[in-house]
C-alpha cells in the first residue's frame, strides 16, 4: 500500500537485504490456508529468491506445482520454474511440470521429451521416476501407442507398489484399466479401477477419485448400462466442481452428452458439448478443444446440419493434425457428410468451413485432398462410431481412447 517512490526509497536503504526477504517469506508463509492462493504463493516466491534463497524457493515449486497446474495458473508456474533454472538448480520434478503444462498446449512431442527427460534424470528417485514412467505411458496411449504405454504403466506399478508410494500405484492401475478396456477386456479394467479409485478415496485425492469414476462410467457407458454410466458422472463432477477441477469438469461434461446423445436428448447433450468447449477454451486444452469440436461436428451431422457439422469437424482435425494426432473419426465423418450431400454441394460448404478457420489452423487441413474429385482411398477402413475399431482391440471406435 506504501507509494512505489517511497517504497523504493526505503529498500535502499535497507542494510539486510537478503535477510529481510527472507523473514518476509516466512512471514507470508504464516498467512497460507488450506486452499491454494497462487497470489500468496508468488509474494513467498518472490522474496525467497530475492534472499537467494534457491533451494526453497525450488521446494515451493515441488509442493505447490500441481496445484498451480490445477487451478490454471500455468503462465506463473513456467516464469517460477524458469527463475529457477536460470540459478542452476534443477529438479527432476520440474520437467513433469513443463511436460503437463506442454500438454494442456497440446504439444505432445515437446510434453514427451519433458517426461522422458524426467526418469532420465542425474539421481531422480523411485518417485519421481513412477510418475514420469506413468505420464510418459499416457502420452503414448493418447497417440494410439497403446501396447508400448503399457510397459511403463507396469514398471510405474512395480516402483509404486514396492515402495509404497499409494498414489502412483492408484494411477498406474487406473491406466492398466485402460488398456485392458482398449483390448476390450472391460471386467478385468472395471476391477484394475475400482482397485485404483479404492487407493485414491484411502488417501484422499479427490482429483483422482474423479477422474476414476469417469473412467468406471466409461466402461459401464461401453456395457450399455447408460443409467449407472451417467450415475459416475454425476458424482466425478460433484468432486470436481468442489476442487474447480476445469480440465476434468470439460471432460465429465463431454462425457454427460454423450449419454444424453445415446438416450436421444440432442439438445441437451449439445449443451454439454457447448459448456466442455468454452471451459477447454478458457485453459486453453488443445486436445479437449479438438475432442469437443468432434463431439458437437458429430451431433450436427446426426440432425443433417451439416454446415455446421463441417465447421466443427474441420477446426478439430486442423487442431489434431497441428498436435501430430490422427484423427481417422473425424475425417470419417467428414467423407460420410461429402456422400450425403454430393461433392459439388460438398465443396461448397466445406470452402466455407475451411474459410472459418483462424489463420493459424488453415495451414493444417489440406482442403484440397478432401475435396478433390477422385476416389478417396483412406489407409484405413471407414467406420462408424459403434462399429469395432480397426485397430484390432474389438471396442467400439466411438471409444477406442479412454479418459487419463
Amino acid at each position: 500500500e506504501t507509494h512505489p517512490l517511497v517504497r523504493e526509497f526505503c529498500y535502499e536503504l535497507l542494510e539486510n537485504k537478503k535477510e529481510l526477504h527472507r523473514k518476509a517469506a516466512e512471514y507470508f508463509k504464516t498467512e497460507r490456508t488450506k486452499k491454494l492462493a497462487p497470489i500468496l504463493e508468488e509474494r513467498i516466491f518472490y522474496h525467497l529468491t530475492n534472499g537467494k534463497g534457491w533451494q526453497a524457493a525450488g521446494d515451493l515449486i515441488s509442493e505447490k506445482g500441481e496445484e498451480f497446474i490445477l487451478l490454471g495458473h500455468t503462465n506463473s508456474l513456467l516464469e517460477m520454474m524458469d527463475g529457477i533454472l536460470s540459478s542452476g538448480l534443477k529438479k527432476a520434478e520440474f520437467y513433469l511440470y513443463y511436460g503437463d503444462i506442454a500438454q494442456i498446449k497440446g504439444e505432445w512431442n515437446a510434453a514427451s521429451n519433458y517426461y522422458e527427460q524426467a526418469f532420465s534424470s542425474p539421481n531422480v528417485n523411485d518417485k519421481i521416476s513412477a510418475e514420469a514412467f506413468i505420464k510418459y505411458g499416457e502420452m503414448l496411449f493418447r497417440k494410439g501407442e497403446v501396447k508400448e504405454s503399457l510397459s511403463y504403466f507396469e514398471d510405474a506399478y512395480e516402483i509404486s507398489n514396492e515402495n509404497n508410494y499409494l498414489r502412483a500405484q492408484a494411477r498406474s492401475l487406473n491406466d492398466i484399466g485402460l488398456v485392458l478396456e482398449v483390448f476390450g477386456d472391460l471386467n478385468d479394467a472395471e476391477k484394475k479401477m475400482t482397485n485404483g479409485m479404492q487407493l485414491r478415496i484411502d488417501i484422499d485425492d479427490k482429483a483422482g477419485h474423479a477422474s476414476s469414476l469417469n473412467n468406471l462410467g466409461n466402461i459401464f457407458q461401453d456395457k450399455g448400462d447408460l443409467n449407472s454410466a451417467m450415475e459416475k458422472y454425476n458424482e466425478s463432477l460433484e468432486i470436481q466442481q468442489e476442487i474447480g477441477d476445469r480440465q476434468v469438469i470439460a471432460i465429465t461434461l463431454g462425457n454427460i452428452g454423450s449419454i444424453y446423445q445415446a438416450k436421444g436428448d440432442l439438445e441437451t447433450a449439445m449443451e454439454k458439448y457447448n459448456e466442455g468447449l468454452k471451459l477447454r477454451q478458457e485453459i486453453g486444452q488443445k486436445r479437449g478443444i479438438s475432442h469437443s469440436y468432434h463431439n458437437i461436428g458429430a451431433l450436427y451431422e446426426k440432425e443433417k446440419d451439416y454446415r455446421s457439422s463441417l465447421k466443427n469437424l474441420f477446426k478439430s482435425l486442423a487442431l489434431a493434425n497441428q498436435m501430430e494426432v490422427k484423427k481417422q473419426e473425424t475425417v470419417n465423418y467428414i467423407f460420410e457428410i461429402r456422400k450425403s450431400l454430393g461433392l459439388a454441394k460438398f465443396k461448397e460448404l466445406a470452402e466455407q468451413a475451411y474459410k472459418n478457420l483462424t489463420e493459424d489452423l488453415k495451414p493444417f487441413l489440406n482442403l484440397k485432398e478432401i475435396t478433390k474429385d477422385t476416389t478417396i482411398k483412406h489407409e484405413t477402413p471407414q467406420v462408424g462410431r459403434n462399429d469395432p475399431c480397426h485397430c484390432g482391440s474389438g471396442k467400439k471406435y466411438k471409444k477406442c481412447h479412454g479418459q487419463i
